[in-house]
């Protein structure tokens, strides 16, 4: 009877990431393209790439990573392009999906933060020096506040430069 609870308690950890996962998937699942309610200018990108930040309090600063946040790409009209979601360090990319150069719709959302709809243009290729490389920063606020969500471009190296901060 002994090896059945070993097993059992060492298959709980495995089932309580895969029911996580499965639920992170199926909100995924139901996000449905909207249309901006403030239109803004595109954020002018080389790849779609970038990090998920968030803020507990009002007004500007962020004070950690979103995990899980589910991000989807839609052209400008509102057809699905593809989805994914952050990983443990807030990162996110597209890097399996190639569109083609134009302008998306990158619609960001969870239950705990408001919804953000950004417009963004792809450029034609994409610069391999990192002063000049672009990230997306989506800047996520909980829905119990007043500030609004929104998106920024921060490039490579400052991306990196704030890791190792």
């Amino acid at each position: 009877m002994k090896p059945v609870t070993v097993i059992m308690k060492s298959l709980l950890p495995a089932l309580a990431v895969a029911c996580w996962v499965t639920q992170a998937f199926a909100q995924c699942s139901e996000m449905v393209y909207s249309k901006p309610t403030e239109e803004r200018a595109a954020l002018l990108i080389d790849s779609i790439e970038g990090n998920a930040l968030f803020s507990l309090v009002e007004g500007s600063g962020d004070h950690g990573r979103v995990s899980d946040l589910c991000i989807a790409l839609f052209t400008e009209e509102g057809r699905f392009v593809a989805k994914t979601t952050t990983n443990p360090k807030g990162e996110f990319s597209f890097s399996g999906v190639l569109p083609p150069i134009g302008r998306y719709r990158l619609i960001a959302s969870s239950k705990a933060f408001k919804d953000l709809n950004v417009l963004i243009e792809l450029k034609q290729t994409p610069d391999t020096d990192p002063e000049k490389r672009n990230r997306i920063l989506l800047h996520m606020r909980l829905k119990s506040l007043r500030s609004p969500t929104y998106a920024t471009l921060l490039s490579v190296k400052e991306y990196q430069d704030r890791e190792r901060r």
